[in-house]
């Protein structure tokens, strides 16, 4: 019997693991061993920098390790590798300009057959390297009716030192919450595309302010217009590779990590792409891959109004960057809207969440192709808090909104069968707002102490 399945055998747990490159080619198995919750994850790291001490590690883990996707009974966890046994605290700084790609790689590991809503440790190890060891809890069960997720949008400031350090206390509020899931509403950085080596500094670099969060909570993404900012490689779609597993088991038609869906208990989550245009320069570009992006806006369209029709969940969640509503001065584009939004009308969404306008906002509950007030319709939440940058409302603000304040927070939801409960917190801590939404009917204000915007 291989080790593997002796493990299996006195564990319980059933292990399908490989360690990939970015390209999908399997390196090497790595050595999985379970002692009680812990998985121990050591394998043969093939980068080494070539000038490495015999007692020094060879190579850095730049980003990770991270939970890539999970679900009630399987987890990817992610990490990349560069072949240099060490980088400045300013990551890049003392590399050449032109570093070769193929010294910069990804690897990850997938766990199967575990138990839903149960806590899990994981360890890797590789020659001298060790991470720290790092708890995760799987999704609850299908028919679990209560959770709690929290959401945060645009990060994206991280060379300016506060904006940094709000975006790092935001995470580690959010961590100290300790929520099922983390829903990030886009841009989390300022430009996401670029070649080489240059290309892809600021995602490093950002992604190391959110690394102790992502271990331990799954971060589901969606693509701001800053993280799809630029010319050349886009690098959003090789940090988020992992979401929904490995490419060959997706088989509902999305393009993760663009558009996606996945459950958690009683609640169906869509991820959109607000990048995708209908309209540029006036020509009709519904049916092109515009911008560099792997599929159309009609493709999107027409796999939103399928995917929300199989889902049979209590309540429907979409995030996206780009608001369909907003008191501000940064929408989404109008046909977006009305098309996105009437197939939402469509199948009963119920919440909507956004970020790209930096503040907090609310609607009451509408229609989302023409705006009319309906018990049936959507709520959107616009938390574009993890900025320094925060933006004004407008003058008149519309009769559907009910809510904006310039504000850096992050914002907690609890799920139960009856309603999604919300509590938006300041980076200081302290709760500014506090609502309930019920399945059907306008959403219900619950007494909280408010705080003063500075």
């Amino acid at each position: 019997m291989k080790k593997s399945s002796v493990v299996a055998a006195l564990t319980g747990f059933v292990l399908i693991v490989a360690v990939w490159l970015a390209s999908g080619q399997v390196v090497s198995p790595p050595t999985i061993s379970w002692n009680g919750n812990l998985a121990t994850i050591e394998w043969t790291e093939l980068l080494a920098d070539p000038k490495a001490a015999k007692d020094e590690t060879p190579f850095v883990v730049l980003t990770g390790p991270y939970i890539g996707w999970l679900t009630p009974t399987e987890v990817t966890i992610g990490w990349e590798v560069i072949a240099e046994a060490r980088v400045t605290e300013s990551p890049y700084a003392s590399l050449p300009a032109k570093y070769p790609d193929d010294k910069i790689q990804f690897r990850s590991v997938r766990l199967i057959d575990l138990k839903p809503d149960t806590l899990y440790r994981y360890q890797l190890k590789a020659r001298n390297y060790q991470s720290k060891i790092i708890s995760f809890r799987t999704f609850p069960a299908p028919d679990a009716t209560s959770f709690k997720f929290a959401m945060v949008g645009d990060t994206q400031r991280g060379e300016v030192p506060a904006s940094a350090a709000i975006e790092s206390k935001l995470f580690a509020d959010i961590l100290a919450w300790n929520p099922t899931l983390l829903v990030h509403l886009g841009d989390m950085l300022g430009t996401g595309r670029g070649d080489g080596l240059n290309g892809r500094k600021a995602w490093f670099r950002t992604l190391a302010r959110n690394r102790e969060t992502r271990g331990s909570i799954f971060m589901a993404p969606t693509a701001g217009n800053h993280c799809w900012l630029g010319s050349g490689h886009g690098w959003y779609a090789d940090y988020f590779a992992g979401v929904k597993g490995p490419r060959s088991l997706v088989r509902d038609g999305s393009q993760p990590p663009f558009y996606y869906s996945f459950d958690v208990g009683n609640v169906h989550f869509v991820s959109l792409c607000t990048e995708s245009a209908k309209l540029a320069a006036k020509k009709n570009v519904a049916d092109d891959k515009f911008n560099g992006l792997p599929f159309s806006y009609n493709e999107q369209l027409a796999w939103l109004d399928n995917d929300l029709k199989r889902t049979q969940a209590a309540w429907k969640v979409i995030f996206f960057h780009k608001p369909f509503h907003t008191a501000g001065g940064y929408p989404a584009p109008d046909d977006f809207r009305k098309e996105f939004g009437a197939v939402c009308d469509k199948h009963g969404v119920q919440l909507l969440l956004a970020g790209h306008d930096h503040s907090y906002q609310k609607t009451k509950r509408i229609k989302n192709a023409d705006r009319t007030l309906s018990d049936t319709g959507s709520v959107q939440v616009v938390s574009g808090g993890g900025d320094i940058n925060q933006f004004n409302a407008v003058k008149n603000p519309p009769a559907w909104n009910v809510l904006h304040k310039k504000i850096n927070h992050y914002v907690q939801v609890e799920v139960s069968a009856e309603n999604l409960r919300f509590t938006a917190v300041d980076v200081k801590g302290q709760i500014f707002d506090a609502w309930k939404l019920p399945l059907k009917g306008q959403p219900v204000s619950l007494p909280v102490r408010e705080v003063e915007e500075k």
